[in-house]
């Protein structure tokens, strides 16, 4: 009798584990224009070989890392560090860092997934104005005025106004707006008014430069327009006498 023939043939197994957990290690803020580090931290995962990383902001990816020259079977822990360099935009976006078992096409699919829970990670920069630095300004004597200076900055920046004070001024600052209001304006208010918006990161600064016009022009005015209405009538009525006498 023939017996049974055996048949053998190797199978590609490949047993994996999901990962433990997977979170984010930041700085407590980074400052704009400088390089920081976001590192992704993936905890008892297998197989190495199999495993990409990748960090996000927001849906926007910043890197991916892989470890396909990783032969060990046996779970391992991962930290993977992304360099970034955040704008201003940046400030309040969300990070998340992705952890994906690739395991070609006899594994699950989709791929097993794990993402880290979003981290937003403040952005600090020196206050920049929101108008110009340099401010020309007239008011008539008299008359009231309102000086404004505002900035943007993280964290929001403090103001300081350098000028001679005055009983007729007051400083006001609300809502990120810094204002002098000035009333019953005089000479003594004609100068330069100094804004100061600062943070530990930088000082911005804007001149503001107020002329107090003299109520006197005004009334110099008046008057020769006046005398020159007068003359003109004075020169129609004379005209117009000389006519009846030729007549």
């Amino acid at each position: 009798m023939n017996e049974p023939r055996q048949c053998e043939e190797k199978l590609d197994l490949v047993i994996y584990k999901y990962p433990q957990s997977v979170s984010l290690i930041a700085p407590e803020f980074m400052k704009i224009g400088v390089e920081s580090t976001i590192t992704c931290q993936v905890l008892d995962v297998a197989p190495a070989r199999y495993l990409s990383v990748k960090l996000y902001k927001g849906d926007e990816q910043l890197g991916n890392r892989s470890f396909t020259h990783n032969s060990t079977r046996f779970p391992v822990n991962e930290s993977v560090p992304f360099p970034v360099t955040p704008t201003r935009a940046d400030n309040g976006a969300e990070y998340t860092c992705v952890a994906e078992l690739q395991l070609g096409p006899g594994g699950p699919k989709p791929n097993p997934t794990k993402r880290s829970p979003p981290l937003k990670i403040p952005v600090v920069y020196k206050p920049s104005l929101l108008s110009a630095d340099e401010e020309n300004v007239e008011v008539r004597k008299g008359g009231s005025i309102v000086l404004k200076c505002s900035a943007d900055g993280n964290p929001a920046p403090t103001y300081e106004w350098k000028y001679p004070k005055a009983d007729n001024v007051q400083e006001i600052t609300k809502d990120g707006v810094s204002t002098v209001n000035i009333t019953r304006a005089s000479s003594s208010n004609d100068r330069v008014y100094e804004c100061h918006a600062k943070n530990r990161y930088g000082v911005a600064t804007k001149n503001i430069t107020l002329t107090v016009k003299g109520r006197g022009q005004f009334v110099c005015w008046v008057v020769v327009i006046g005398v020159g209405v007068l003359v003109f009538l004075g020169l129609v009525v004379g005209f117009i006498c000389y006519g009846k006498r030729a007549t």
